[in-house]
């Protein structure tokens, strides 16, 4: 989430690009939706994952 809140409000390309390199990234999540589940917020965190999988767009 918070590297979601830090592309949103900067659109900083080079930080992205040192998120995808970690072995984990967006494009990891599978969709289940456990971790929603178990957000105390009930955040849809899948749906962020997707939007941070497809940045940066246009």
């Amino acid at each position: 989430m918070n590297l979601y809140n830090e592309l949103h409000l900067t659109h900083d390309k080079k930080t992205w690009e040192m998120a995808m390199e970690e072995a984990i990234n967006p494009t990891a999540c599978i969709g289940c939706g456990q971790c929603t589940s178990h957000c105390p917020q009930s955040i849809d965190v899948p749906g962020y994952l997707e939007k941070l999988a497809q940045w940066p767009v246009g």
